[in-house]
């Protein structure tokens, strides 16, 4: 997720079409994982989840956003799409897809194949009604859990 600090104005910015590149690689590298299948599977899903979660650590820093920032968006591919909004959700959403897929590629590496590919999958379908609806499903967790923590605050 590439984030555009615009703090004059006291607001954020991100670039909708570097999360739509994020989602996208996800989906395509995980139906890879799954096709080359047993160790290297496993591993491009390992792989995968740690690029998510140095991007969603230190954002702009993730091997997916280097290469969509310095290939896609230089070579003319893809134009920004600059939106006012707050990344906080979107990264929220980044951390949980990586802990999944990183969990994944172990549970793989350990040959629990059934619940690593089942939870390689739901980061997979995610990911995808993300790109296709434009609904972001761990969005609406962050917006609802924040919504729950402030109400607690204020009834304490």
């Amino acid at each position: 997720m590439e984030r555009f600090d615009t703090a004059s104005k006291g607001s954020f910015s991100i670039d909708r079409n570097a999360l739509r590149w994020n989602q996208s690689c996800i989906v395509v590298l995980v139906v890879v994982a799954f096709v080359v299948g047993g160790n290297a599977g496993a591993w491009i899903v390992l792989i995968l989840g740690l690029s998510l979660a140095i991007g969603a650590v230190l954002p702009g820093s993730g091997p997916l956003q280097l290469i969509y920032r310095h290939l896609v968006r230089r070579s003319g591919l893809l134009k920004a799409d600059v939106v006012n909004e707050d990344p906080a959700q979107h990264r929220f959403a980044q951390v949980l897809g990586s802990v999944f897929l990183v969990i994944s590629g172990v549970l793989l590496l350990a040959d629990f194949a059934v619940v690593g590919w089942a939870l390689a999958a739901v980061v997979l379908s995610l990911a995808l009604v993300n790109l296709v609806f434009g609904f972001c499903a761990g969005c609406f967790m962050f917006l609802h859990l924040e919504r729950a923590l402030k109400r607690d605050v204020v009834a304490q």
